[in-house]
């Protein structure tokens, strides 16, 4: 969970010896889990950028006993995260994907340099409207994010974060961020998000479970139906992990302006059985702008 911070222009050059010379630090924008986000200019060509940097008491910097708390594979985790979220980056080229402008992973904190967005996600322009997205509204977002999945698997790899928060909204233009957590199809997960993973997902907690696409469907699935019901399919709840129901209410019944050609497009989304979703992206989209023609 990221929090953003009420003192994000005050900055107090707490990381100015672990980047590089190049970047003036402007202010904290954010902190997660284990890392947290700065602003940034870049003095090559006078430009924003944002910063992400390990925690500094990941790295052993800060001696206090909040420390002591975490453990060696957490440290790991953590590392892991930002190596693979650059690594990942690094050969990335798609217009719906944040751009990585530098990092240095042999840092004492090990940091990457990114593009900088105005901090509008989805989830904020979701509460903003206060209403269901139109059907159209949807196709727009869904087209954009499908491609950016597509892509992401095309590569062999699965997202494994999907949610709201993690996708910038510029002008309706959508770009996914926070690759911390992707994943080499058929190679364990390591984490993801209380309320759009997948059953499978939630086994991984306990158990070694293997990323494939079926879980970036499922997480799509359910932001689909947040989109056109303002609820969550299993708790018509925003944004909890409550389980009310293990059986989601149709999105027509929460909607009556929805079209219930649309219920069956949700349900495939997010069945229990990986198998019995879409098998791609593309099958997914060919479907809802089937769907979607009669009625924008």
């Amino acid at each position: 969970m990221v929090s953003f911070l009420k003192d994000q222009n005050i900055y107090n050059g707490e990381i100015d010896e672990y980047v590089s010379r190049r970047y003036r630090v402007l202010a904290r924008l954010s902190k997660g889990g284990t890392s947290e986000i700065y602003k940034a200019i870049d003095t090559f060509n006078n430009s924003k950028v944002a910063i992400k940097i390990l925690l500094s008491e990941y790295a052993g910097i800060d001696k206090d006993e909040k420390n002591l708390e975490i453990s060696p594979r957490e440290i790991e985790k953590a590392y892991e995260f930002i190596n693979q979220e650059a690594r990942f980056l690094e050969t990335c080229h798609h217009p719906n994907i944040i751009h990585l402008r530098d990092y240095n992973l042999e840092s004492k904190l090990p940091y990457i340099v990114l593009d900088f967005l105005e901090n509008i996600t989805l989830e904020k322009e979701i509460l903003y409207k206060g209403r269901t997205f139109s059907i159209k509204e949807t196709l727009d977002i869904l087209e954009q994010i499908c491609d950016a999945l597509g892509y992401v698997h095309d590569k062999g790899y699965v997202y494994c974060d999907l949610k709201p928060n993690n996708i910038i909204s510029v002008r309706s233009n959508l770009t996914l961020i926070d690759f911390g957590l992707v994943r080499p199809i058929n190679k364990p997960i390591i984490g993801g998000t209380i309320g759009y993973m997948a059953p499978e997902a939630l086994q991984s907690y306990n158990n070694p479970v293997l990323a494939t696409p079926a879980l970036d469907v499922y997480s799509l699935g359910i932001l689909l139906y947040e989109l056109l019901t303002e609820f969550q399919p299993l708790t018509q709840h925003r944004n909890t992990s409550e389980t009310a129901s293990t059986t989601p209410k149709l999105a027509s019944d929460l909607n009556p302006y929805l079209p219930k050609i649309f219920d069956n497009i949700l349900l495939r989304c997010i069945e229990n059985n990986p198998e019995d979703r879409y098998h791609s992206m593309d099958l997914l989209i060919q479907d809802f702008t089937k769907a979607a023609k009669s009625f924008i």
